[in-house]
């Protein structure tokens, strides 16, 4: 048995952040130039922002749709819930991946303006 690495609708992390990546590139690159993109560092942040704000909207909505439910064993009488359906990457909620990103992509720049770490 393969166990996957997310659940639910969690595979859109990695569609988020490398689609805003992508998009990101097309865009920079269309409306500043070719190039400007992979000289400078700060559209690959714009990037991680992005995928960090679908990250989080989508997941909240995601996690929020379905309530838990009640049902009851017929056979014994008793009653249970039944929790609702997660969307999880890593076993991470959707919308905690935004968190993440969005504190990356700040640290980043702030590292890369502090002129820490060199992109």
């Amino acid at each position: 048995m393969m166990l996957l690495p997310f659940r639910g609708h969690g595979y859109l992390v990695i569609v988020f952040y490398v689609g805003g990546l992508i998009v990101t590139q097309l865009v920079v690159d269309w409306f500043l130039g070719k190039g400007v993109y992979t000289t400078r560092p700060w559209p690959k942040y714009l990037g991680i922002g992005v995928g960090a704000v679908l990250c989080w909207v989508v997941g909240k909505w995601l996690n929020s749709r379905v309530p838990p439910k009640r049902v009851m064993d017929l056979d014994t009488g008793e009653e249970f819930v039944l929790p609702a359906p997660s969307h999880e990457f890593l076993y991470l909620k959707m919308e905690y991946w935004g968190l993440i990103g969005a504190i990356g992509s700040i640290v980043l720049t702030v590292l890369a303006e502090l002129r820490i770490i060199n992109f």
